[in-house]
């Protein structure tokens, strides 16, 4: 073979290694470039539930609380109660020692019975007093009737002592005895005087001891609440949610320390419960009474509690700068299973639609002109990787509705994959 046959057949082999070469890099490539996009970046298309809400985060409150005090002061003899249990309305509760304050209402009853005692007292010497003044005015009644006859007397007995008819003597005796009733009529008159002097003493002795009969009453009345207020009842129905006590303790009553008073136990009626978070000034517009909500907690993890809400506050609290109002959630547990200070969401509803095709948020593409695209994803076609538009509906912030350009099942690279521009 010629030398110049021999290098023609070289350069041919080596034109056919480099064609050769050149396909298995390429087919390399295209291997690589589907090899390269994991199964984390895909996203399917899901024809599912879509609901777009708001959270309000909170803890579970009862709708009635009650931090129970006592009215009564001293110590405690005994506790019924204990976390948990359920109580009903006028159930005793807590019983304190009785001993000194059965003690201060036998002293209290002792006391108005020897106020009575003196008012009756009084009572009879006024009574007394008026009788004598009315024996006293009888008495002058009489003594006047006197003097009158004796001053008739006196004239006939001054005719006939003129006429010589009766000795001086019997006329003197008669101007004596007129001169005698006088004095004693005047006698009785300053002794009436006195009377109703004494008759006005003893009224005012009737008013301050009947004034201090109502003071021994009211004192009886405070002591007989006193202890009553000593056995410690219930206010609403409910559970025993905190014991702050226990048996021998000293009690201070609310009437004297208000709120600085013992907190003897912590009530709650657990048949209703809600849920009070905070809802951003931006959200609260979308937000209404009656709103239908889900609440979750962390306790029941698997479990949604239905809820509406049912109040709204009117005014906005700035907290780090951010406006946010507080937004009551009302939740059905009719098991009673939610235990008051629980951590809670309430997902308020704000639209939701159903049986819809959705894909992940971080699965669009937005263009300059806010025109949405995905990129789908087909290893069977020879574009493995194609932009495609899309039409959208609502999203919550991490699924969107697909409204057209994709179907159920379709394969869509998220946001940051391999490739994706």
């Amino acid at each position: 073979m010629s030398r110049k046959i021999r290098f023609k057949l070289a350069f041919f082999i080596v034109i056919v290694a480099v064609v050769v070469v050149g396909a298995l890099w390429a087919g390399r490539g295209v291997f690589n470039s589907q090899s390269e996009i994991k199964a984390d970046d895909l996203a399917t298309v899901q024809q599912g539930d879509l609901v777009l809400s708001v959270v309000a985060t909170g803890s579970i409150i009862p709708i009635a609380t009650v931090e129970l005090k006592s009215k009564a002061s001293g110590l405690i003899k005994s506790m019924l109660v204990e976390e948990g249990d359920t109580v009903r309305e006028g159930q005793t509760l807590i019983e304190l020692d009785k001993e000194l304050l059965q003690a201060q209402l036998r002293e209290a009853e002792a006391n108005r019975t020897a106020a009575q005692a003196r008012r009756q007292e009084a009572e009879s010497e006024v009574a007394s007093a008026i009788t004598m003044k009315k024996k006293l005015e009888a008495d002058l009644r009489n003594l006047e009737g006197n003097q009158d006859f004796i001053r008739r007397q006196l004239a006939r007995q001054q005719n006939m002592y003129a006429e010589k008819l009766i000795p001086r003597s019997d006329f003197e005796k008669t101007e004596r005895d007129l001169q005698d009733a006088l004095l004693k009529a005047e006698a009785l008159r300053s002794e009436l005087i006195m009377q109703d002097a004494r008759i006005e003493g003893a009224r005012k002795a009737v008013n301050r001891v009947s004034a201090e009969v109502v003071q021994t009453e009211a004192n009886l009345d405070r002591q007989r609440e006193n202890l009553r207020h000593a056995t410690i009842t219930s206010p609403i129905t409910g559970k025993v949610l905190r014991r702050h006590v226990e048996v021998g303790d000293a009690v201070s009553s609310i009437l004297q320390l208000g709120s600085q008073a013992t907190l003897l136990l912590t009530l709650g009626d657990m048949t209703e419960v809600f849920v009070e978070g905070r809802v951003d000034e931006a959200d609260i517009g979308k937000v209404f009474i009656g709103q239908q909500s889900r609440v979750k907690v962390d306790s029941y993890r698997d479990r949604t509690f239905p809820g509406r809400v049912t109040r709204i506050s009117p005014m906005g609290e700035k907290i780090d700068n951010v406006i946010g109002f507080n937004v009551r959630v009302s939740i059905s547990d009719t098991e009673q299973i939610l235990r008051a200070e629980m951590s809670a969401n309430a997902e308020i509803i704000i639209q939701e639609k159903k049986s819809v095709l959705t894909v992940p948020e971080n699965a669009i593409i937005y263009d300059k002109e806010r025109k949405t695209f995905a990129q789908l994803y087909n290893p069977s076609a020879p574009d493995v990787k194609k932009r495609v538009p899309i039409k959208i509906g609502i999203s919550n912030g991490t699924t969107t509705e697909i409204l057209g350009g994709l179907k159920r099942g379709d394969k869509v690279l998220r946001a940051g994959a391999e490739g994706l521009i």
